[in-house]
């Protein structure tokens, strides 16, 4: 899933989107992978 999901960000307010499906436990994600794709 967090392949998929670090493919289809694309700026700011998609991480809000994806943070709340995460939060509500729609999604299970690598938040640690999340930081450092991003952090590039």
């Amino acid at each position: 899933m967090t392949k998929i999901l670090l493919e289809q960000i694309t700026n700011i307010e998609d991480i809000a989107l994806f943070s709340k499906a995460y939060q509500e436990g729609l999604i299970q994600i690598n938040i640690t992978k999340v930081a450092k794709h991003l952090k590039r």
